[in-house]
């Protein structure tokens, strides 16, 4: 007791002495303790699994984790292993040309799945919007987001339709479209594909809300398009590059309602649409508009995944030039729906920039931590 009381004394003592200092020292109080502030030696960190799976990953495997790839047939052929397995392709986005029946979708997914040692490695997306852009014509939930007008109803949507695509083997969906429908004769519009509301608090809080309800269906959302501006273009990019007239100030007010809350989702895909009063690259290959605003400024970290890069909008970029311009403005993810043969030259192009040091094994892993983090999401729900 009086070992405690002393150093209760000397403990006031040194608090009375701080107080007239203007301030209480960490070094005062464990130097009188006797103990020190500093780890014990030898004592080792808990390593983190994504970074110490980086570490064992070769330039080939990290370079896979880099594409979203469209697939041929309706099954997991020998030659689909193959290509996916020797080039360590871990995402695959399905369209309805992949899609034929509820057992043969099982089948087909369950054995993409067995590609990698833990299914939740391997990303199986879709586009499943509902309304005009369902790819599962069994699917029960097909509401269109035009007719989701409040928060709950587009939790609910979502959260249904995130279980029936992950009984399916399906653990990502590109959705919910966040544009907004101020333009009736946008492209997004006029196709019935984004929310119909006109209040923007309550838009941000519908997307919000399908963002909620798939993660809590156990797979990942992916909103789109940053920087919403096919919602005031009438062009549709698959066949043309779209131009936005909105300088930079306005397409920041635009976007401030979404952008919050894009972290909980954990990724975004960006548009192929050009703003000239911003930069002179679409927002998929901008480092203004990624890097800077969606990065920098709204403090995004998660994965960034582009828009098909084989649509039209891009038609004017050589394959090289959209990998190299796209990973130098922050895209972790390209998606490439085919052909074959694309992606092979997609997988060799990033090999060639990464011999050359234009695509450094920093900027390399950065890409690939994001695209991990994310999937251990999937995990929690395996």
């Amino acid at each position: 007791m009086k070992i405690i009381a002393g150093i209760f004394c000397l403990l006031v003592i040194v608090g009375v002495v701080s107080w007239f200092n203007g301030y209480i020292r960490q070094e005062d109080i464990v130097s009188f303790l006797g103990v020190s502030a500093t780890p014990t030696p030898g004592a080792t960190p808990t390593p983190d699994p994504v970074m110490a799976q980086i570490a064992h990953m070769s330039t080939e495997e990290k370079i896979g984790q880099l594409l979203m790839v469209g697939v041929d047939g309706e099954s997991s052929t020998p030659d689909l292993q193959n290509f996916l397995g020797k080039n360590h392709i871990r995402a695959v986005l399905l369209f309805k040309k992949n899609i034929r029946t509820s057992e043969q979708l099982r089948a087909f997914t369950a054995d993409l799945g067995r590609l990698v040692d833990t299914p939740s490695d391997f990303i199986i997306a879709i586009d499943e919007e509902g309304g005009q852009v369902v790819r599962i014509p069994w699917e029960h939930e097909t509401v269109g987001q035009p007719a989701i007008i409040e928060p709950t109803q587009a939790y609910k949507v979502a959260k249904k339709r995130g279980e029936e695509l992950r009984m399916l083997g399906i653990n990502m969906n590109l959705s919910p479209v966040i544009e907004y429908a101020g333009m009736p004769d946008a492209f997004i519009v006029k196709n019935k594909r984004a929310f119909a509301v006109s209040d923007d608090i309550l838009h941000a809080q519908l997307a919000r809300a399908m963002i909620e309800g798939y993660i809590d269906a156990g797979i990942l959302s992916v909103p789109k398009h940053f920087p919403l501006g096919l919602g005031q273009s009438t062009t549709d990019p698959h066949k043309d590059l779209p131009i936005i007239s909105l300088g930079r100030d306005d397409m920041e007010k635009e976007t401030a309602g979404i952008v919050p809350f894009l972290s909980e989702a954990g990724s975004v895909m960006v548009a192929h649409l050009v703003y000239p009063a911003i930069a002179s690259d679409p927002a998929s290959l901008s480092s203004v508009i990624i890097g800077d605003i969606l990065r920098r400024d709204n403090h995004f970290d998660g994965v960034v995944i582009s828009d098909d890069i084989n649509m039209n909008s891009l038609g004017s970029y050589s394959l090289e030039n959209i990998l190299r311009k796209g990973l130098a403005a922050g895209v972790d993810m390209f998606i490439i729906a085919g052909p074959q043969q694309k992606e092979i030259d997609a997988i060799a192009t990033l090999k060639k920039l990464v011999e050359e040091g234009v695509l450094t094994q920093e900027r390399l892993d950065q890409s690939v931590a994001r695209i991990l983090f994310l999937k251990q999401r999937l995990a929690k729900h395996s």
